[in-house]
């Protein structure tokens, strides 16, 4: 069991409910992450598998086996498998020798029965940009980052800071429990992909509207080891800032020209997060790439405009914006937490009617109307 510890858990199906779901975590988070067009697979070395049968006592599968290939190109061709026997209610873990290269799995099942979970375990083969001054999400779990220590994982797993887009709802980031203690805190410590130059971090509370951090901090350090120990430096790279509900938050980081490997994230005092980002190079650019001094003081200076995403949050005081994720709280004929949205069904529930109140301001004046949009 202690040989999966220190490894990126490659796939883990949490629900057989959801097809797509499973699809999108099989395409998305591990040794099938999808570059490019839909046919493009990145391969994984695979070291182990757990397969769980917990709650499921007298009608678990009896016997299983897994089967894996190397297919970049979404045409898995499966050979000869053994059957292995399974016991109620229980984790079973199994290694496998040789680390090669998977793009696809397969558990099957004997005769029936029920399977809690399937987990696959080993490291991510990653494609990186030929460009080393490209940047990139260091922190990414595609890239072959992982959570290597933390505080508390009470609610939800710390590992889900590493996972891409925003989620479905609280259940898929990381969240400690509740401390009534004074000054306490909270921290996760994350093993970048790959040793860089850190630039800007996103730290996003999607769907955290109340339970929420205060506010988080940022350190960094250079280590060889997974896990750096009391000997390492830490550096301060993104000082206690404020935080707020249901927000993507961009952050600049500092010392830019320092290359390191790992990141610390504490949180005040205690909370959900949804998703943490460390955008970085793996080299710097080259200062050849830059103007000479003679040229840049004979032109005028240079006005930088920074561009943020547009999120619903930052163009709130103007209007509303539809968001990239699904809203869970909208139910029939209640409002939406985040878009402030009105829904009633249609056509026999095969159309929604959303009601959006929108703010105009007309010579200084507050005006308040309301929109009927149909969607079919």
């Amino acid at each position: 069991m202690s040989t999966f510890c220190n490894k990126i858990l490659l796939l883990d199906f949490l629900s057989m409910k959801d097809t797509s779901y499973l699809l999108k975590m099989l395409m998305n988070v591990v040794g099938c992450t999808m570059v490019g067009k839909p046919d493009v697979i990145i391969p994984s070395p695979t070291i182990g598998f757990d397969i769980d049968t917990t709650h499921f006592n007298g009608n678990h599968a009896s016997f299983a086996s897994v089967e894996a290939c190397y297919s970049p190109k979404n045409d898995p061709k499966h050979g000869d498998y053994t059957e292995v026997a399974l016991d109620p209610t229980s984790q079973h873990f199994f290694s496998i020798r040789e680390s090669s290269s998977f793009t696809h799995v397969r558990l099957n099942i004997y005769p029936d029965g029920g399977v809690a979970r399937f987990r696959v375990y080993g490291t991510v083969s990653v494609q990186w940009p030929q460009d080393l001054a490209t940047l990139i999400d260091l922190a990414y779990l595609g890239h072959g980052s992982k959570v290597v220590a933390c505080s508390n994982q009470h609610y939800a797993r710390a590992d889900n800071l590493l996972l891409p887009g925003r989620g479905i709802d609280m259940s898929d980031g990381w969240e400690t429990r509740r401390s009534r203690e004074i000054n306490h805190s909270d921290w996760v410590i994350v093993k970048l992909g790959v040793s860089g130059f850190l630039d800007h971090a996103e730290i996003d509370t999607a769907f955290y509207k109340g339970n929420f951090p205060e506010s988080a901090l940022l350190e960094a350090c250079y280590s060889d080891l997974e896990i750096p120990n009391e000997n390492s430096t830490w550096v301060t790279v993104l000082e206690r800032s404020k935080l707020s509900a249901h927000k993507q938050h961009l952050f600049q980081l500092s010392c830019t020209d320092k290359k390191f490997s790992h990141v610390w994230l504490t949180i005040f005092p205690d909370g959900g997060l949804k998703r943490l980002q460390i955008f970085g190079r793996r080299q710097l650019p080259s200062s050849t790439s830059l103007q000479s001094p003679s040229i840049i003081s004979q032109t005028s200076p240079e006005i930088v405009l920074t561009a943020e995403p547009l999120t619903y949050e930052s163009f709130a005081p103007y209007g509303h914006v539809i968001a990239s994720f699904k809203e869970p709280s909208v139910s029939p004929f209640m409002t939406s937490i985040t878009c402030n949205l009105r829904i009633t069904f249609a056509n026999q529930g095969t159309a929604r009617n959303i009601i959006t109140l929108h703010r105009l301001s007309i010579l200084g004046k507050l005006t308040l109307y309301q929109k009927m949009i149909r969607v079919q």
